[in-house]
């Protein structure tokens, strides 16, 4: 475990990585940690200060200064900017003179050369001397590498009373199976649920719990990036998100220390995930994106189905990874800014990047699952928000007129089924016996005529509208709403919960089909009493409906009919009031 901890630790970069994991390492140990990097602020050579004792110790207040990797002659004393002596220079003329707060003057002061690596030995003695001729009474110097740190963390976080061996074997295997992700998933999955069921109640385990899954995540991605494959390690981020969320969710109004740990180590988990996606998309999916056929070769499929089953997932996690972004443009508040320019360039990238995915990979004009209605919502919302309008519904235009041909050649329609066996031999009848069973249900359909009324595309609508009368009368079409028990089921994916409108009959017209969705959302509760909307958080919802396969809630269209209703108002009382002038 330490060798796979050490590879770990070599392998993360300074910002945002090594100086991200020392805090929470630091904390677990007992140290009361004084600050953390900050863009933007000048640190004076300090990542990260903290106060505490270790090894029985006398208290010390400690200054870590950081650096990723292997410490070389260059980065020692080199010209770049992020060369370690300037940075401890400048602790010693700048830092302790100025920064120090009175309260700690009086304790011995520890400055860390912190290193993910080892010190070369070309440059050990440079170190060790630097170190011995700048210690007085009151300051020493100490170098914490990789080795060292491997062993903290052991201590700290993976101590037999706290990570049992049997768990501590789900990270062994979860490493070594990084090119299997699937695999390095389950026993991921498996070491988070052992220790957040372990947790239990008690907010000080919680708080344990995932400080261990999030170090685990880390050691997962570190793996899996050296390995150039981070499938296993999107997958179990994704996962962590939405556990950690469970956890957090009913402590976010509590004014305790441990609860705040709980609801920040969530939001630490929240932004790994959205780290290890960019890196996903940036380096693996958006550069082969323009070019014809590139990423449903990359499949590698046994089977057709497969590149329909992967592309439309792919669909799904960028329209997602593009809506957390109008969810953090939206937290920023200021559109004009440098960081409200690039989320909002970031917006328009990952909205670009699914028009040239579907553009370029024709399989996605062609859902074989009806729960591809759950990836073709997320493109939508990220299409509406990004301005997409004309893209996205020539898209569904195409869409339903592929699906209305294979419906009615009894070809690979999208069905009801989601066992990939099913799948593989879909359809296995032409019969109309089989083909109503396939198609019982259907949240797509309705799904896409809501989006057709709202935006009075009336063509698309009548096509829906068509599809229902000619091929699917004895399709159940239906919308999905949380319900009462969804609260506590919903992130962890427990038991059935939820609430279906069914009988939805397109026949009736645009105008009172969206009356009836509607009004079901206006009447339903629940939505607007889930954690993560009452948090602003509504990426969360998102993420557990696209990981367990639940249709979107219209809630989420919910403003856009009410303002629609508004416009057509004001349009109604202008037309009005010309007529009366003109009378």
């Amino acid at each position: 475990m330490k060798l796979i901890l050490k590879e770990y630790l070599a392998a993360l970069r300074e910002r945002d990585e090594l100086d991200a994991i020392l805090p929470d390492l630091l904390s677990q140990l007992g140290f009361t940690v004084l600050s953390k990097p900050r863009r933007g602020t000048k640190q004076h050579g300090v990542d990260v200060a903290a106060v505490g004792s270790l090894d029985g110790e006398p208290k010390r207040l400690y200054l870590f200064s950081i650096k990723a990797g292997d410490l070389t002659r260059a980065e020692w004393n080199g010209t770049s900017a992020q060369a370690l002596r300037p940075s401890l220079d400048e602790i010693q003329d700048s830092y302790l003179p100025t920064r120090v707060s009175v309260s700690y003057r009086d304790l011995e002061i520890v400055i860390c050369a912190c290193v993910g690596g080892v010190i070369r030995e070309e440059v050990q003695s440079d170190v060790r001397g630097y170190f011995d001729r700048n210690a007085r009474d009151g300051l020493v110097f100490e170098d914490w590498n990789g080795d060292f740190l491997a062993e903290l963390i052991l201590r700290a976080f993976l101590r037999e009373e706290l990570l049992p061996k049997d768990v501590q074997a789900h990270l062994r295997k979860a490493v070594a199976l990084v090119e299997e992700p699937d695999a390095a998933f389950r026993h991921m999955e498996d070491l988070m649920n052992a220790l957040l069921d372990g947790a239990g109640a008690a907010r000080t385990r919680k708080v344990t719990a995932l400080r261990q899954i999030y170090i685990a995540l880390w050691v997962l991605y570190a793996w899996c990036r050296g390995a150039d494959n981070v499938e296993a390690a999107f997958l179990a981020s994704e996962r962590a998100l939405l556990l950690a969320w469970h956890a957090a969710k009913d402590q976010i109004a509590v004014n305790a220390k441990n609860a705040k740990a709980i609801v920040l180590l969530a939001q630490e988990i929240a932004f790994l995930h959205l780290r290890v996606g960019e890196h996903y998309f940036e380096e693996k999916i958006f550069p082969y994106a323009g070019n014809r056929y590139a990423v449903s070769a990359a499949v590698g499929p046994g089977d057709a189905v497969d590149v329909n089953l992967r592309l439309f997932s792919l669909l799904g996690r960028i329209a997602l990874a593009g809506l957390w972004r109008v969810h953090l443009s939206e937290l920023h508040g200021s559109p004009d800014d440098e960081t409200g320019r690039e989320l909002n360039a970031q917006i328009a990238r990952y909205a670009d990047m699914a028009v040239e995915l579907i553009n370029n990979n024709p399989v996605l004009l062609s859902p074989l699952k009806d729960d591809h209605a759950v990836d073709i919502h997320l493109a939508a919302m990220l299409f509406a928000a990004a301005g997409r309008h004309a893209f996205l519904f020539s898209w569904l235009a195409e869409l339903v007129d592929r699906c209305a041909f294979s419906l009615s050649t009894r070809g690979a329609y999208p069905c009801i089924h989601t066992d990939y066996r099913e799948l593989i031999r879909h359809p296995r009848s032409q019969d109309d016996e089989h083909f109503e069973g396939a198609t019982a249900g259907s949240t797509l359909f309705p799904m896409i005529a809501v989006w057709a009324a709202l935006f009075d595309q009336t063509a698309l609508f009548a096509r829906v509208a068509e599809l229902q009368k000619e091929h699917l009368k004895h399709s159940t079409f239906q919308l999905w709403h949380p319900s009462e028990d969804t609260e506590q089921a919903l992130y962890i994916n427990r038991d059935n919960h939820g609430a279906a409108l069914t009988g939805l009959d397109l026949a009736s017209g645009a105008e009172a089909f969206l009356e009836v969705v509607f009004d079901e959302c206006g009447a339903n509760g629940a939505f607007n009493d889930l954690s993560s909307v009452r948090a602003g958080a509504w990426p969360i919802l998102l993420t557990a409906c696209r990981r367990y396969r639940l249709p979107v809630p219209m809630h989420f269209l919910l403003a856009l009919f009410r303002q629609r209703l508004s416009d057509r108002a004001t349009v109604g009382s202008d037309a009005t009031e010309a007529a009366a002038q003109t009378v």
